[in-house]
């Protein structure tokens, strides 16, 4: 946040090409951003975020994740040291983290493996995301409720839920080119404009509502919505005229998923501002009215208050409202309706073999004489498994050791062989210890197999493989003497 704000102190971590786009829009309001994408396209051109703040995290040099899930996870994990070093240096004074990203796509739809990524930097950390519209892809849908139902999972203080249906709504006769700056634009300043609410040096505080109550609001876990409604008038507010403006604010809902159970909120806000004329003549008793309706709104959900006054009289009058701890929108079962029967079509087709050629009217054809005969194939017999106690018999620390000292190829080869048996082991410290052992080893031949061990079932093994990768990077290796 810029110098002095009385908002919360945010820093934005976007994911994927949406999430840095959002990141961006954030930077131009005075928040601390950096984009993390595996696309050098995508990075490239985010034009309002400094270069030391777009920081690729692409696996080989790829230029994107091309929609594949396990490749943007890939990607995450083996990146994980770069990732935690680049949003430690912004965090400096920061109350809370937000994560933005577009789910639906390969690298976006990973942010839950980020949020685990970023816990050891134990700060409060929340989730903004957008969802597809009706009319993307079943791969964008398919991807997009799979990784909404990997952020439940995760510990965050709230999510966001923003609809790219909606925005869609909002601005129907807009161009294709200007569309995305423009939605991702109303993204950042609907959440601006409600944490620096109370930054108006013309507005006077009757009742404070700062930004410890908005914090306990805004991360009160599970989905949270919010917005605001501004209108002009002179005369009197009375309860009536701020309930229909706070039940219009509701049913538009502006950019936020749709179907949202309003009773399901556990804390809720409702925050004024009006002219202080205004103010002077309405009754004493209409904020208290319209704090009642809210409380029967959310079933009894605790209310936070606040009232302001502006000394100009031209100001209008603005309702600000926020509802926290809400379960799943209804918006989100349609679109796991979608992507369930359109994932099931697409997966069929996938299935669906090509039919092959018609060749018999070929038979006996042959264009070409052998005058040699080539030796059969004959089939390696099949090696001895070795019993789990015979691999915890091996000692990976001198096998490391040997390895390091051993230059003749087939020797080495044999050893390695010994180690990689051992990565089909049932037990989980097993496998994690063949991987750290050749990441220690170092030998760029056994990459495959380590990248293979991201996708293990356990995370224990995963996290040493990603660990693994860093040090069988070939540009690392080059660089070290």
């Amino acid at each position: 946040m810029k110098q002095g704000s009385q908002g919360l102190e945010i820093s934005v971590v976007g994911l994927g090409q949406c999430g840095g786009n959002i990141a961006a829009e954030f930077y131009k309001r005075g928040y601390n951003a950096i984009a993390l994408n595996t696309s050098y396209t995508d990075l490239k051109a985010l034009e309002a975020l400094p270069e030391e703040n777009k920081i690729y995290i692409g696996v080989d040099g790829r230029n994107g994740a091309g929609k594949d899930l396990s490749l943007g996870k890939r990607s995450v994990l083996m990146n994980q040291n770069k990732i935690l070093s680049s949003v430690q240096k912004m965090l400096s004074g920061a109350d809370i983290l937000l994560l933005t990203a577009g789910l639906g796509g390969g690298t976006g739809s990973n942010l839950s493996e980020l949020a685990a990524a970023l816990e050891p930097l134990k700060v409060l950390t929340s989730a903004l995301v957008t969802i597809p519209t009706g009319g993307e892809s079943s791969i964008t849908k398919v991807n997009a409720v799979k990784a909404l139902n990997n952020l439940l999972s995760v510990n965050l203080g709230s999510i966001i839920l923003l609809d790219n249906q909606k925005i869609l709504e909002q601005f129907p006769d807009i161009s294709l080119g200007s569309f995305y700056s423009k939605a991702n634009s109303v993204i950042a300043e609907v959440f601006d404009t409600f944490n620096t609410m109370n930054e108006d040096p013309d507005a006077l505080s009757v009742r404070s509502f700062d930004s410890e109550d908005f914090k306990k609001v805004f991360l009160s876990s599970g989905f949270v919505t919010f917005g605001y409604n501004t209108f002009q008038t002179q005369d009197a507010l009375t309860s009536d005229i701020l309930m229909d403006r706070l039940n219009e604010l509701w049913e538009s809902s502006s950019v936020f998923a749709s179907g949202f159970d309003f009773s399901a909120a556990s804390i809720s806000a409702v925050v004024l501002f009006a002219p202080r004329h205004i103010l002077a003549k309405s009754p004493v008793d209409i904020f208290e009215k319209l704090t009642h309706s809210l409380k029967e709104i959310t079933s009894g959900s605790a209310v936070y208050t606040g009232i302001y006054q502006y000394s100009k009289e031209d100001r209008p009058v603005k309702l600000y409202a926020m509802l926290g701890k809400l379960p799943l929108p209804g918006r989100v079962n349609e679109l796991l309706s979608q992507a369930v029967e359109e994932g099931k079509q697409l997966s069929q087709k996938v299935k669906e073999e090509i039919p092959r050629l018609d060749l018999s009217g070929l038979e006996g054809v042959e264009l070409f004489s052998s005058t040699s005969t080539l030796e059969p194939i004959t089939a390696k017999p099949e090696p001895r498994k070795r019993s789990e106690a015979e691999r915890r018999m091996l000692d990976y620390d001198k096998v490391v050791q040997y390895l390091k000292k051993e230059t003749h190829p087939q020797r080495r080869n044999e050893v390695l062989q010994l180690v990689l048996e051992d990565f089909s082991s049932e037990d989980p410290d097993v496998r994690r210890k063949v991987i750290e052992t050749l990441g220690e080893v170092g030998d760029l031949s056994v990459r495959a197999v380590v990248m293979k061990a991201l996708g293990d079932k356990d995370k224990t093994v995963q996290r040493a493989a990603a660990r693994a990768l860093e040090k069988l990077s070939p540009d690392k290796q080059e660089r070290e003497p």
